[in-house]
């Protein structure tokens, strides 16, 4: 989502960065402009601006410069790792874009009018309509709007919006800093300890997932105490979510004077919400309790998942193992109630969406052929689900998740021969051994039974197998090469099954 703040200019400074960066040797000047297909005042104008950008940011702690084959290079403190370096670059390129300016004024205060926030924000009006245009156009995909008043900027589905906050803060900030809010959302609206003792999560949780809670909560505090908005869910949503609750507020509004009601009914919403977005929030057991109360009770969508779990494995020839059943069932339970209650077409404003990868996933015919399958059976559910195309597709690849959760992965079956010294062979055997887990890769004494054989010599066409040529196991290369073609050959035989 964070292209969208990006202009041409500041996009290709941030492209050559990485570029740059992830050059072992460095890149030659006629390299980059070839690259990025860039004049050489364009490349001049690009490089000198992004040195400065650099400065801004890390003063002497980033920088680029000539190495000794007089190639550019970026060097960098220890302290500052390389993911941090790139996001501090792409935020000081997002703040600088007036789409992004006008968005985050839009979430933190109220305008009346378009010149009043064209002042505010010191700029032109037809850059701020403009900008109004297109976070309409996004906004729109989430069910809102927006309308300048006193109370609030942003009108609709309270749940889209929210929504729509919660991505573009995490697509913008991920961890880059503590508070990415304007002052106006208070700090105790981050303090997520509270939210923590009543959800019941005593796990240590990661920077990440602290992040994303700490997200979640202040846009959802600040939307009800400074916005005075709630959500508006039908009944139907708080029965079907209501053992992901356990029955306390998460929400730390005391003198806020936010009603009982109201509370319970967004924590509820939160409960199932968080969840949804922050992985691994739960312990496996919590997780178990949540399924266990799904399956003693008496909801139709309890039932639906019990449904297709059942008619899944009977149709496509697995069982399930006992420990992933009810990761299984905890999967399937969350997409189907989103799908029912909440559902909305935003998935191209994931990083890593199904939509910006379905080009790849459709060149492995293993998948493409299972994928086929898994629509069939999915369009027999349709009269209960009453699924988009995309959530149909969404579906589909959560099966397939399910399915590979549950099934075996196929061994590597590999067979070794050396014919040198007579302790060679035994050699190769334990190095792949100690670098590859039994459950994935398994030694054979039957070339026969080989997926590959590994050897120093030709060994004729009566086997069908791949062959690895190994002569020298005193060579580094070799083993790394070896290593290499292991990874790749595994890679492809366990990932979209060959069983399927």
């Amino acid at each position: 989502m964070y292209e969208l703040f990006l202009n041409k200019k500041n996009e290709g400074k941030l492209a050559i960065y990485k570029f740059l960066l992830f050059s072992k040797n460095g890149r030659t000047e006629e390299e980059i402009m070839n690259e990025f297909f860039l004049s050489k005042t364009t490349f001049r104008r690009y490089m000198n601006e992004l040195e400065n950008d650099l400065q801004t940011i890390f003063q002497m702690g980033v920088m680029i410069q000539y190495n000794s084959f007089g190639n550019l290079m970026i060097t960098r403190s220890i302290e500052y790792t390389i993911g941090y370096t790139i996001d501090q670059l792409r935020i000081l390129y997002i703040k600088e874009s007036s789409l992004f300016q006008v968005l985050t004024a839009l979430f933190s205060k109220s305008y009346l009018s378009v010149d009043q926030l064209s002042i505010d924000l010191n700029l032109s009006t037809p850059h701020v309509y403009k900008s109004l245009s297109m976070i309409k156009l996004i906004l729109k995909k989430f069910d809102g709007t927006i309308y300048l008043s006193e109370f609030g900027n942003l009108e609709g589905s309270e749940f889209g919006i929210r929504y729509f906050c919660y991505l573009i803060y995490w697509n913008v900030f991920k961890t880059s800093t503590e508070n990415p809010f304007s002052p106006r959302v208070l700090p105790e609206f981050l303090d997520i300890e509270y939210l923590k003792k009543n959800m019941g999560i005593k796990k240590n949780l990661t920077f990440s997932q602290k992040m994303k809670i700490r997200m979640i909560q202040a846009i959802t505090c600040f939307r009800i105490t400074n916005r005075k908005k709630e959500l508006d869910v039908p009944e139907e949503y708080l029965v079907d979510i209501q053992f992901f609750y356990r029955g306390e507020n998460l929400l730390n509004l005391e003198g806020f004077r936010v009603d009982e009601a109201t509370l319970v009914k967004e924590s509820m919403a939160l409960s199932f919400f968080i969840r949804g977005l922050v992985f691994d929030v739960d312990t496996p057991e919590m997780r178990r309790k949540i399924v266990k109360d799904y399956q003693q009770s008496t909801l139709t969508v309890a039932r639906l998942t019990e449904n297709i779990l059942n008619d899944f494995h009977q149709q496509f020839g697995f069982e399930y193992r006992k420990e992933m059943y009810d990761e299984s069932y905890y999967l399937l339970l969350c997409f189907l109630i989103y799908c029912k209650h909440i559902h909305m077409e935003v998935d191209e404003y994931f990083e890593n969406s199904i939509q910006k990868n379905e080009r790849i996933v459709k060149e492995n015919r293993n998948f493409e052929l299972f994928r086929h399958k898994l629509i069939h059976f999915i369009t027999s559910y349709q009269e209960f689900t009453q699924l988009s195309t995309l959530a149909s597709e969404q579906l589909a690849h959560l099966l397939f998740y399910i399915y590979d959760l549950n099934t075996s992965t196929p061994h590597v079956k590999v067979f070794v021969m050396n014919n040198g010294a007579i302790g060679n062979g035994y050699l190769i055997k334990n190095g792949i051994q100690e670098v590859f887990n039994a459950d994935i890769l398994r030694i054979v004494e039957d070339p026969e039974e080989a997926d590959l054989i590994i050897s120093d010599v030709y060994e004729g066409v009566e086997v069908k197998a791949e062959r690895f040529y190994f002569n020298n196991i005193y060579d580094e290369k070799n083993w790394e090469g070896l290593i290499q073609y292991l990874s790749e050959f595994i890679f492809q035989k366990i990932f979209f099954k060959d069983s399927i």
